[in-house]
């Protein structure tokens, strides 16, 4: 009976013994982030989880982009509809031309492009018409869009001081004239509640990196462009003999948004687009563009399907003539794009309606 205990007293001493478990980094950084992120609440290392999830909510929510010209007097905005509402198909709900997802015009002369969760975008877009109309009424006046950037901003943020609150899962790109700059500015916001104003370009939402070094190069162009004249052959003109301009003009601009467009497709596809591109289709995109025309009114409008099959043409010529409603031989950016789109109607009453239609301009 002795040399049982003995016995397992050696084989209890021979078997491996495993390790202490000691909580790691990794899961004491679990453990906090599930404690954490039940709401808007501050981590022991100072981040707040929610709205780091709707960052990536905006990040996974589409692609956007703004061109503004080197004037400052004329700016494209474009975004990538869903995929379920690109895709053909006989269970997807009927729309109407007027209808759009992800672009916007906020007033007369603001339009805005959304990323991220759409509901969430739509509510805060009724809050930025709000703001317009209310601005238009108590100042008789149009608001500025510095303005509206900042209590979009202020209005995001606001729902991130409660725990039991939710941030907003949405961003937007904004562009608009500004009256007292005389120009037209662009920026953007994210749902933690900063904003922040662009030069040249802008991109946001789930952009590649392709589309966003086109965007880039096209910003720092600093060249100038001679057209020929109309009634000579182009290997006869002298360099002085053309038109000159800037090669950041109206119709760079739609080229410039039209081509990153045409990337965020391609990357989609996750695979070798073929020869010549992806074909970008008007139920794919959708494009607003902002300008100050000839008479001094600013106006934003959303494009319609036809101006936006033109503006996405393959012959770049025939597109810029087509979107600005004048010949080829035309560079002016404040007539491009004025005729082709007037048919997108202004926000339904149950979105807070700007007060005017699309192709209105209207000066105070």
């Amino acid at each position: 009976r002795a040399a049982i205990p003995a016995a397992l007293v050696v084989l209890v001493a021979a078997m491996p013994r495993e390790a202490p478990v000691r909580s790691s980094e990794a899961s004491r950084g679990a453990r906090s982030r599930r404690l954490y992120d039940r709401g808007c609440l501050f981590s022991p290392d100072g981040r707040i989880y929610q709205v780091e999830y709707a960052q990536r909510a905006v990040d996974r929510g589409g692609a956007a982009f703004a061109a503004v010209t080197a004037d400052q007097r004329y700016a494209v905005l474009g975004a990538v509809r869903s995929k379920p509402l690109r895709d053909a198909s006989a269970l997807r709900p009927r729309r109407d031309d007027g209808w759009r997802e992800r672009v916007h015009r906020i007033d007369e002369h603001v339009a805005c492009v959304s990323c991220g969760v759409v509901p969430d975008a739509r509510q805060l877009l009724r809050a930025l018409q709000r703001l317009a109309n209310e601005h238009r009424r108590a100042w008789g006046v149009r608001a500025p869009v510095g303005l509206v950037a900042a209590r979009l901003s202020d209005y995001v943020q606001a729902a991130t001081l409660r725990a039991a609150n939710r941030p907003f899962g949405a961003a937007f790109l904004i562009a608009g004239y500004d009256d007292d700059a005389r120009a037209v500015r662009v920026y953007l916001t994210d749902p933690a509640g900063f904003y922040d104003e662009y030069e040249g370009v802008a991109a946001a939402g789930d952009a590649p990196k392709e589309a966003r070094d086109g965007l880039l190069g096209w910003a720092r162009r600093s060249e100038v462009v001679v057209d020929a004249p109309d009634d000579a052959a182009s290997d006869a003109v002298a360099p002085d003999s053309g038109v000159v301009r800037d090669a950041r003009d109206a119709s760079g601009a739609r080229r410039v948004v039209r081509d990153a467009l045409r990337a965020t497709l391609e990357k989609e596809q996750k695979r070798a687009p073929p020869s010549g591109g992806v074909r970008v289709r008007p139920v794919d995109v959708e494009i607003a563009i902002v300008e100050v025309r000839d008479d001094g009114t600013a106006v934003a409008r959303v494009l319609s399907a036809d101006a936006v099959a033109a503006l996405l043409a393959d012959d770049a010529d025939d597109a810029d003539a087509a979107a600005a409603g004048s010949p080829p031989a035309s560079p002016s950016p404040t007539s491009s794009a004025s005729s082709a789109d007037d048919t997108s109607p202004a926000p339904s009453t149950h979105e807070e309606s700007a007060g005017h239609e699309e192709g209105e301009a209207v000066t105070p």
